[in-house]
């Protein structure tokens, strides 16, 4: 009886009074919140102890979707929950029920798959023993852990070979919330955006299709660009092309005093590095002396002449009479051209006296203009002189002719 009316006027005292309490004595701070990855996320509840109790159990569950409920601290001890023995969430997770009436949960290092509804189950004790006991349950859904981008697949290669003619797939996975925004391209300044597939809402993973990759491609960079919610991931991927190399169809040798200029017809073989063999042979063809140059195909190197051809001087051990002509074999490391072509100094020479022919025909060509053209205005120049003559005899006769009249008017 006596218990009975100590409940009907405590009842009447928390609706007049201290009506805020009653029937809410855990309030969650807030009742759904965000974290962010690598960060202390911080749950609290805010305790209201009814009149003349005191809390005795406070019980804290973790229930992910479409799992069940599992108890993560019970009095403050935290609890077993695998048949491991392993502990929910590490050494990361702790707890404290400070003075302040405040209990509050502490993950460190906040990753995205912390997500979850945290529930506290809170049982108040009546101190004087008189009064059942009062639970009570609240919940707060951390709905978002935000962060990213890092890189969570495979680690990111810097250099990536395929074959020639190969439209390879390169494949990249990066963890982020919200989702992060995958752009690369190769020279172009126009950037091209990666769509992305999403695993576990915060794991995406992304597929960039090349085109056909030929010899010319080779040693390019591949830049990409990761753009997130705390930070941006920028780096670059070098392609490099698998392919064999061309013969070298034209060979030009000069001979300067004890030097030889060794001209070749040059491809587009990216910016790989390729070794260029030159081998000077005498006549029978025999190599005795080699010389290897590295040249990658760039415009903006000095080794290439103004028609885009590889260009060498070659100086040392060269005055040697038996040299007569010579060849190139091109490797890339791998590969090395199929067959060479081989020209001899006769060769040359030849070129050399059709260079000649042409030069002396267009001079000839020239002087003969020259001689017609003065040919031509010295005529005209004589026909002007001799008009003059005529012109000036005609003049004379007549000034002769009237002088006699001139002469009778003035007797």
């Amino acid at each position: 009886m006596n218990n009975f009316v100590i409940a009907v006027f405590m009842a009447i005292v928390c609706g007049m009074v201290m009506h805020v309490q009653c029937g809410l004595y855990v309030i969650p701070n807030p009742a759904e919140m965000t974290g962010e990855q690598g960060k202390t996320l911080k749950i609290q509840w805010k305790i209201n102890v009814p009149f003349g109790f005191e809390p005795n159990d406070l019980d804290l569950y973790y229930n992910k979707i479409n799992e069940d409920k599992m108890i993560i601290f019970s009095n403050g001890k935290h609890q077993l929950i695998t048949d491991y023995g392993k502990k929910l969430f590490g050494d990361r997770l702790s707890m404290k029920y400070d003075s302040n009436k405040t209990y509050t949960v502490s993950i460190k290092n906040a990753e995205y798959n912390d997500t979850s509804v945290f529930i506290l189950d809170t049982r108040f004790e009546d101190k004087n023993k008189k009064l059942a006991d009062i639970e009570e349950s609240s919940q707060i859904n951390v709905s978002k852990i935000l962060g990213g981008p890092t890189n969570c697949g495979e680690p990111l290669p810097t250099t990536l070979k395929f074959k020639e003619f190969e439209k390879p797939i390169l494949n990249f996975t990066f963890c982020g919330m919200p989702t992060p925004e995958l752009t690369w391209n190769f020279t172009n300044p126009k950037m091209k955006t990666a769509t992305p597939t999403t695993y576990r809402s915060f794991k995406h993973h992304y597929s960039v299709r090349l085109s056909n990759l030929t010899k010319n491609k080779c040693g390019m960079k591949l830049f990409y660009k990761v753009k997130g919610y705390l930070n941006d991931i920028i780096g670059s991927i070098t392609i490099i092309v698998d392919f064999i190399p061309k013969m070298v169809q034209e060979i030009y040798f000069f001979r300067r005093v004890e030097c030889y200029y060794v001209q070749w017809q040059a491809y587009d073989t990216g910016y790989c590095p390729v070794n260029y063999t030159i081998i000077f042979a005498n006549k029978n063809q025999e190599p005795i002396v080699e010389f290897i140059d590295t040249v990658i195909y760039d415009e903006v190197r000095k080794n290439f002449t103004k028609e885009g051809k590889p260009f060498m001087t070659v100086c040392e051990d060269l005055d040697r009479d038996d040299i007569t002509g010579g060849r190139i074999v091109i490797e890339n490391g791998k590969h090395r051209s199929p067959n060479t072509t081989y020209m001899t100094v006769e060769d040359v020479r030849e070129r050399q006296k059709s260079g000649q022919i042409i030069w002396v025909v267009a001079i000839s060509v020239l002087l003969f203009m020259i001689l017609v053209c003065c040919i031509y205005f010295g005529i005209k120049r004589l026909k002007e002189i001799r008009k003059r003559k005529e012109e000036n005899s005609s003049s004379g006769e007549d000034e002769e002719l009237n002088t006699p009249n001139i002469i009778n008017n003035v007797v």
